[in-house]
């Protein structure tokens, strides 16, 4: 895990799946499939325990919503941890926020234009995609819980939220400001990505995902954050856990 005096981050990976080439990296590698892993990160950070994602709560549920064929193996129970100030959802997908109500004190942090756009009827067709819990949109729209920050602002003391689109009307990125340095390289901060970054092959390469509904908010992020000296934690790559040395 990355732990100094300013942030504490643990990754936790609950649920793998094998995932088709196109999925991740848009027209390529169609005869290839990966492994990607469900993952939610606890970190502590100026006096604040953050929630990013929650992980797979129902396995029956999410391998309802999955179209290739695969399905999600359970790898591990969600931990339940003794306090969160804040939870974080990169998106609205059910398996990045399954366990957003899960602590009755913690406040859900949404971009005004991620909340705008949840109530967008112009996407109406894309929150009817059954990955999108019902259950769970119902209670965001009504604002339960919720903390709108305007994009680009700050939640906390050198935390940043802003929206990035790209994967879905929802996705946002959660930034710790805090510099720091990690197996040689220096960092201006950690970056959540969501899944406008599968895998770190999205950011290496510069390869939009295949589950995509605006492709160019995928460049419009790219040029962005990718080189502004953010270590980029992507959705799903399984690899991102060894990155951060965690003690899993």
């Amino acid at each position: 895990m990355i732990s100094d005096s300013s942030i504490s981050i643990e990754g936790f990976i609950c649920a793998r799946i094998r995932a088709k080439g196109p999925v991740l990296y848009y027209m390529s590698d169609f005869d290839s499939e990966y492994d990607i892993c469900s993952i939610y990160w606890k970190v502590d950070f100026a006096g604040k325990t953050y929630l990013v994602d929650t992980g797979i709560k129902d396995m029956d549920y999410i391998n309802t919503t999955t179209r290739s064929g695969n399905a999600w193996e359970k790898l591990d129970d969600i931990k339940r941890f003794d306090h969160i100030d804040y939870i974080f959802p990169t998106h609205l997908h059910y398996d990045h926020c399954s366990g957003i109500y899960d602590y009755d004190k913690a406040k859900i942090i949404l971009a005004e234009k991620t909340f705008d756009n949840i109530m967008d009827k112009r996407f109406g067709i894309i929150y009817k995609e059954k990955i999108f819990s019902k259950g769970i949109l119902e209670r965001v729209r009504s604002g339960e819980r919720c903390l709108a920050i305007k994009e680009g602002s700050e939640v906390g003391d050198g935390v940043i939220v802003d929206w990035c689109g790209g994967h879905t009307p929802c996705s946002q990125v959660l930034i710790f400001e805090t510099a720091f340095t990690h197996e040689g390289i220096d960092y201006r901060g950690i970056l959540f990505s969501g899944d406008i970054v599968f895998t770190y092959r999205n950011i290496d390469e510069k390869i939009p995902g295949g589950l995509i509904y605006d492709m160019m908010d995928f460049y419009d992020f790219y040029d962005k954050y990718a080189s502004k000296g953010y270590m980029v934690i992507p959705g799903h790559d399984c690899s991102a856990l060894k990155k951060i040395k965690n003690s899993k």
